[in-house]
């Protein structure tokens, strides 16, 4: 559940830390292990007041996060025994408190937030590693202004949604921004400031926004909250690997069609009335809306003739008499008498003529169905579409012959004959209705419930179902049918009923359940099997604060 308006464990609103304050915490570099050993840094990908940003690897569940680092330093006093968190306080905690309430926010513009671990002052917010490049590389490839709108359009939804959950974004950094590899910007490494807001971040929608088109940052590299441009006094150069604002002359940044004359208007608008403030795109809900309009692709249409002066005259009916007309209509229909023919003759030519003209018809289609059996083949690459935010893919080599094709197997459902529990811990799970997993009647079977986070309180990796197929298959789908939506997990084949580890086993799917039946394909190759395990990641959190997941049926396909 969301945090209220207070929360324990905290330091009260207004305490700043005191500048001579010792350093505490860790020293982070790429190597280091923090959080009591659960995740290792990788990679350092800046920061912003205070926060620090790091990709790094879990190694308690084998996956890439993003980690968040309030008060890295914990410079920051301790927060002393029952104190009260304030959701508007400036401290480490109150930034912990208002990220967590991003957890409710499921969108393609966030990256999804796993938890939070408090410190003794500061704290860490852990999010979902997603693929993607930073927005100054993908600024740097110079976008098209639709590809770069259609990119802002994700982050906006994000915003809306996050602005109707009582919460806001943050948008303040390039460093927090990254564009994934289907083209959407997402906040990558939530942390949500005091000063976080509706307005700001609209405006940092548009920041965002001008970044793509002009490769420039428009706001101030210390708080992100107001326009800057080169000529802005105590600015850096770049912030986040972008060079500030050129100015126009009224010192403001310069308008991206100013800039460049094939920006639209419309997107151009866009971006700069979100700088100003107060033009009339005060939510995010109506910079989606006008990103949506601005990115559709005009559709060329019939040009219709224009209305000259000597028709306004003419009566409804009356044949407009064109110069020459009468002319070129007699020679149309003598040239037509020579190759019909006339009375007798052109009875007879008609048929005739129809006849030969199917056979051309017919020729040509055979001639065309023998060239794309003859030239078929090769490749495309789904990167170079239209307004793609990345234009610039390379094409594949091509290859030396052409591979026979080879018929795709046919998938059929597989029944699962018996199930058991997978629980590498001493203290195994309850097994109770464990059996109508395989039939989809009668009550779900449900996990123990845990109190302190999705992670089984940290005291397990995970756990699952083994369940056993009626005769070896190559698994190509099935469906999940759960209670709990939020509830991830991944579907792996495994040697054996009986494992003695997670590694004996291959991951060929993972995933988020949603309330009912979840669907999942498998797209690579997997060894054929005669027994799969559905095994649960991440727990599902109730309205009583508590964490468990529940699955109801099974079903698998295979070839």
């Amino acid at each position: 559940s969301a945090p209220g308006d207070t929360a324990p464990g905290g330091r009260e609103p207004g305490r700043t830390p005191a500048a001579s304050a010792p350093r505490r915490g860790p020293k982070l570099i790429p190597g280091a292990v923090v959080a009591g050993g659960r995740y290792r840094l990788i990679q350092h990908h800046g920061g912003i007041r205070g926060l620090q940003f790091w990709q790094a690897r879990d190694i308690n569940l084998d996956r890439d996060v993003a980690l968040t680092f309030v008060d890295s330093e914990q410079r920051a006093p301790a927060p002393e025994r029952g104190e009260q968190i304030s959701l508007r306080g400036d401290g480490p905690q109150s930034i912990l408190s208002r990220t967590l309430r991003l957890g409710r926010v499921h969108t393609n513009g966030l990256a999804r937030v796993l938890d939070v671990v408090r410190g003794s002052s500061g704290g860490i917010v852990v999010a979902e590693w997603i693929p993607s490049s930073s927005l100054a590389d993908v600024a740097g490839t110079h976008p098209s202004a639709i590809g770069a709108a259609k990119a802002v359009r994700a982050l906006a939804g994000a915003a809306e949604s996050a602005h109707r959950a009582g919460a806001a974004l943050s948008i303040d950094h390039p460093d927090r921004i990254r564009i994934s590899q289907d083209g959407h910007a997402f906040l990558a490494f939530p942390g949500t400031l005091s000063d976080a807001s509706t307005e700001s971040d609209v405006r940092g929608l548009g920041a965002v926004l001008y970044a793509l088109l002009l490769e420039r940052w428009p706001l101030d590299a210390e708080t992100g909250t107001t326009v800057a441009t080169r000529a802005t006094a105590g600015q850096p150069a770049t912030v986040g690997g972008l060079p500030l604002a050129e100015p126009d002359a009224q010192g403001d940044p310069v308008e991206p069609r100013d800039a460049k004359r094939d920006v639209p208007f419309e997107i151009s608008a866009v971006a700069s009335r979100t700088l100003e403030g107060g033009q009339g795109i005060r939510t995010a809900a109506a910079v989606q809306q006008l990103l949506d309009q601005a990115s559709v692709v005009d559709v060329k249409t019939d040009l219709i003739a224009p209305v000259r002066d000597d028709d306004a005259g003419r009566r409804p009916g009356q044949k407009v008499s064109v110069p020459g007309s009468d002319v070129a209509r007699a020679r149309l229909q003598s040239a037509r008498d020579s190759v019909i023919g006339t009375g007798e003759t052109k009875r007879r030519n008609v048929p005739l003529l129809v006849i030969a003209a199917c056979a051309v018809v017919l020729v040509l289609i055979l001639v065309i169905m023998w060239l794309v059996n003859v030239f078929a083949g090769g490749g495309s690459n789904p990167q170079q579409g239209y307004d793609s935010l990345y234009p610039n893919s390379t094409a594949s080599a091509p290859t030396a012959g052409v591979a026979p094709r080879i018929p795709a197997p046919v998938s059929a459902p597989v029944r699962g004959t018996a199930v058991s529990l997978v629980d590498f811990t001493a203290n195994p799970d309850s097994s109770t209705n464990i059996d109508n997993v395989l039939t989809g009647t009668g009550s779900p079977w449900k996990t123990d419930t845990y109190r302190s986070g999705p992670m089984f309180g940290n005291l397990k990796k995970g756990l699952g179902l083994m369940i056993t197929l009626d005769r070896p298959v190559t698994l190509t789908g099935g469906t999940i049918t759960s209670t709990t939506p939020g509830t991830t997990v991944e579907v792996r084949t495994s040697p054996s009923a009986t494992v003695s580890s997670l590694g004996a086993t291959s991951r060929v799917w993972s995933g988020t359940l949603r309330a009912g039946s979840t669907p999942f394909s498998v797209t690579s190759v997997p060894t054929r099997s005669k027994y799969v395990l559905v095994w649960i990641t991440g727990l599902t959190q109730d309205s009583s604060g508590s964490w468990w997941s529940s699955i109801g049926g099974v079903t698998f396909t295979g070839s």
